[in-house]
């Protein structure tokens, strides 16, 4: 089946996160935590579970998520945390994007918080993309079969016709499972070369 739509993940693909490894090690150090307990206390909980199915709102998220990691509560995270509120958007995917967007229906797909949809307004990420899912606003996220089939819906299109790229590899098999073709993300340089293996990155395009 010919790919007729691109289904691209917001953190890690969208955005330019070149430094968050080493953003992470230097947080984990300031509060006496190694990295992987820094990043279970803030993501393998239940409140980010809840928050980006949007039960909570992101303040209370981080009310309660800050104390897990030594730090005082408040609605943002700040010190060496302040840098999980500080994105910016890869050139080099924003550049691909809008070469594909003329000749492929485009949607985003996010497990997000609604604190990100701001953001996305201000990146004037819906003057490129058709659909935007957010996790917390339909109350779905992946890995779970819902929020593939929702954006599909959203689409208008069956799973064959659709690409889904993200970086995390368990979305990956998530959404291959459902017979949507998949590309696990490492850099943008790295997509460029698969879609022109794939014939989706064709001359008048590339």
């Amino acid at each position: 089946m010919i790919t007729k739509a691109l289904i691209f993940d917001y953190d890690g693909v969208m955005t330019f996160n070149d430094n968050r490894d080493e953003d992470y090690a230097r947080a984990a150090r300031a509060l006496g935590l190694s990295v992987e307990e820094l990043y279970q206390r803030l993501w393998e909980t239940d409140g980010w579970q809840r928050v980006k199915r949007g039960q909570i709102d992101e303040a209370d998220f981080w009310r309660a998520a800050l104390p897990l990691v030594g730090m005082a509560p408040a609605d943002a995270p700040y010190g060496p945390l302040a840098f999980l509120i500080k994105e910016r958007l890869d050139p080099a995917m924003l550049d691909l994007t809008r070469r594909l967007k003329p000749h492929f229906q485009l949607a985003l797909l996010s497990n997000a918080t609604l604190g990100y949809e701001p953001r996305w307004e201000f990146f004037e990420l819906p003057t490129i993309f058709d659909v935007m899912v957010n996790s917390a606003r339909v109350g779905l996220a992946k890995p779970d079969a819902e929020i593939y089939h929702l954006t599909l819906e959203w689409l208008g299109r069956p799973p064959d016709e659709c690409l889904f790229i993200d970086d995390k590899p368990r979305n990956v098999i998530a959404a291959e499972a459902l017979g949507i073709p998949s590309i696990v993300f490492t850099t943008a340089a790295d997509l460029e070369v698969e879609l022109e293996r794939r014939g989706i990155l064709a001359p008048e395009i590339a």
